[in-house]
């Protein structure tokens, strides 16, 4: 998947690490990749605000964390403030952004997952530099 801002033209393109090769099908802008998972299902859903993923479990993991891999190569720095992950242009300001993650347990109950980044130097001071 790749995402770019069109005013700035700052992009990110990533992928879910260990995410099978399995057919997508799809119904109403929702895509549906079965088994695309250890044990899981990816729901992937575009919109005019961005991008969602789902990772829908069949039953509890082993080990409870998602990884993605992102090429930031047409990104000038990276924020990371409030949970939330933000690309940003030569000038400092954010263009794109990822929204704080989030887990629906089995029971319906949503709560707040933690954002990591690493490998990726990130600036966590959510001052501008203008």
């Amino acid at each position: 998947m790749q995402l770019e801002d069109d005013a700035s033209h700052v992009a990110v393109s990533f992928a879910l690490r260990g995410m099978n090769d399995v057919e997508m099908t799809s119904a109403g802008g929702i895509a549906l990749y079965a088994g695309a998972l250890a044990g899981a299902d990816v729901v992937h859903r575009a919109h005019a605000e961005g991008t969602e993923d789902f990772v829908i479990f069949e039953t509890r993991p082993t080990r409870e964390e998602i990884v993605y891999d992102v090429d930031v190569s047409r990104v000038a720095g990276l924020r990371l403030v409030g949970n939330a992950l933000e690309f940003l242009d030569a000038g400092g300001a954010p263009r794109l952004r990822m929204a704080p993650p989030y887990v629906v347990d089995a029971t319906g109950e949503r709560q707040e997952a933690r954002l990591e980044v690493s490998g990726c130097a990130y600036d966590q001071d959510p001052r501008g530099p203008w």
